[in-house]
């Protein structure tokens, strides 16, 4: 059977084709991320002690030194987030892309201090301009220069 098939809806219209555009639009107006409901695997990006969210919750300070950005400028800093399972992530005005949750397997795409044990959130990563946090904090993902990130997906 073809797309105008007896079955199809394009039958339906009397002969009369119409041309169907797929319009894709993708927010780039900047605000705030509010982060709540469960987190037990640090999707949530409020740290070690939150699993769990009823009400809206600003990034925690940690997240935020990560992002190299302050509780004020973070009401305009994100454009952004996509939510699963078992992570969030996070395109930022700037362009950079922030994540936390699960980091098996590498697949927060950021080292997170987890693979040797600690959570110590002082080292910087490879290239020496992110601070490398924990997976239960918001941290940046350490991209080629060059490489321009235009949108995220979960």
């Amino acid at each position: 059977e073809t797309s105008e098939g007896p079955h199809s809806p394009l039958s339906q219209l009397g002969g009369h084709t119409k041309q169907i555009r797929n319009n894709v639009t993708t927010s780039t107006v900047p605000g705030t991320a509010l982060f709540l409901g469960v987190g037990d695997t640090g999707q949530l990006g409020l740290g070690p002690d939150v699993t769990e969210r009823s009400r809206p919750a600003l990034p925690s300070a940690t997240s935020l030194g990560a992002l190299q950005t302050t509780k004020e400028n973070s009401f305009s800093y994100f454009t952004q987030i996509c939510c699963g399972g078992m992570h969030s992530v996070c395109l930022t005005t700037n362009g950079t892309v922030a994540t936390c949750g699960c980091n098996d397997e590498g697949a927060l795409g950021r080292p997170t201090g987890m693979e040797s044990g600690s959570c110590d959130s002082s080292p910087c990563d490879r290239n020496g301009s992110y601070p490398i946090v924990d997976e239960c904090h918001l941290g940046l993902i350490p991209f080629p220069t060059k490489v321009k990130i235009v949108m995220v997906s979960n």
